[in-house]
């Protein structure tokens, strides 16, 4: 290595850094070959250890400059990254509460429709068993019903023959209508009821053409109200008991069909 060092070799410190004169710079080796002896300063105290701190003073200031820079740097990012951290933490936060909220509706939706659908259930078994049982009571009180409107209509048929006789030449005159092209016919009632018969048969057969001859025969068998209308080979069975059971057929029809004819 050459002992004399030159100024231009470091030139990125010549603006900061003092360069010693040539006459410094000769290595303390030489000094002793020319002097003969050791020199009176040592090599540290001279310009190159001022140079060297130098050098180090402003790689040292060079290096906090780079590391501050860096922790400035290192810092601005560490708060990017916690903001966005917080930001992602928070959109996180915020679809897992919406999230939690549509299972919530979701699940608050099919608990809904399950019990409502419990309740039609209930409902509709509740409503069959009230039908059944009303159904049953119908059944139950069917008879007795008919038999008390059967009775009804007995009485009330009774009471009116007693206190209008003529009703049985009316039904008469009624039934006259149910035979064809009969010359003569027999009518059998009640002996008590002959008289009012009789009495209206001219009447009854001039409303019917005025051919038919209308023979009245009281029959003891027969109670009050009754008749029998027999001409040719026909046969008309008007007594009470007979209307009373025709009544009886059609009411129980009538409750079998139900209220609404279903």
């Amino acid at each position: 290595m050459s002992s004399v060092v030159k100024r231009g070799r470091i030139a990125p410190f010549t603006d900061s850094i003092p360069i010693p004169a040539f006459s410094e710079a000769v290595s303390p080796e030489a000094k002793m070959d020319s002097a003969g002896a050791s020199p009176s300063a040592s090599p540290e105290e001279g310009p190159w250890a001022q140079v060297a701190a130098s050098i180090l003073a402003d790689a040292e200031r060079k290096a906090q400059q780079i590391i501050a820079e860096a922790m400035e740097k290192a810092s601005s990012i560490l708060d990017e990254a916690r903001l966005e951290i917080e930001r992602r933490a928070q959109a996180a936060e915020q679809e897992g509460r919406e999230r939690g909220i549509q299972e919530g509706r979701r699940a608050g939706q099919l608990e809904l429709a399950e019990e409502k659908s419990r309740l039609q259930a209930h409902m509709d078994a509740l409503a069959q068993e009230l039908r059944e049982d009303h159904a049953r009571r119908l059944q139950e009180q069917r008879q007795p019903i008919l038999h008390l409107v059967t009775a009804a209509a007995r009485r009330l048929l009774q009471r009116e023959l007693a206190l209008s006789p003529a009703d049985v030449a009316k039904l008469v005159d009624e039934l006259l209508g149910q035979v064809v092209a009969a010359s003569t016919v027999y009518v059998r009632v009640h002996p008590d009821d002959c008289g009012a018969v009789r009495q209206a048969s001219p009447q009854i057969s001039l409303r019917h053409g005025g051919t038919i001859a209308i023979q009245v025969v009281p029959d003891l068998s027969l109670a009050r109200g009754d008749c029998v209308i027999a001409a040719d080979a026909v046969e008309i069975d008007a007594r009470v008991q007979v209307r009373l059971d025709e009544l009886s057929r059609v009411l129980a029809e009538l409750a079998e069909e139900g209220p609404h004819g279903a």
